[in-house]
């Protein structure tokens, strides 16, 4: 069921389009039992350091509550109980997501509409 939340993106702009850079064996898991894969958050780390971890705005008023170094203890404190599945909101493709996701692996692009995310599979 999909259920509207101030912090994401506006419903009524329903024609954006998401992209996910997937391997072949997850998008078939995908299709066929209409599951996502989430994966830990601290899998991410070598790859990108900054997934999972908070946005500008949430880590400047982190840092103004308690202290630099608070939203990096909390981000180590919850990465291993935190579970991502990542998508991109552009209205075309990007470069550079295609080498960060496809640079040993066999990799396609899967693109949905936003509207359509709200259906259940």
């Amino acid at each position: 069921m999909f259920i509207e939340h101030p912090a994401f993106v506006d419903s009524a702009n329903s024609n954006l389009k998401l992209w996910r850079y997937i391997e072949l064996d997850k998008l078939i898991s995908l299709l066929e039992t209409s599951e996502l894969f989430f994966c830990r958050a601290d899998y991410f780390r070598l790859e990108d350091p900054f997934e999972g971890t908070f946005p500008k705005v949430e880590y400047e008023y982190l840092v103004a509550q308690q202290d630099q170094d608070f939203p990096r203890n909390l981000f180590n404190l919850t990465s291993r109980e935190t579970f991502l599945n990542c998508w991109h909101l552009n209205e075309n493709e990007n470069l550079a997501m295609w080498k960060l996701y496809a640079r040993e692996k066999k990799v396609l692009l899967y693109k949905r509409l936003f509207k359509i995310l709200k259906i259940p599979f």
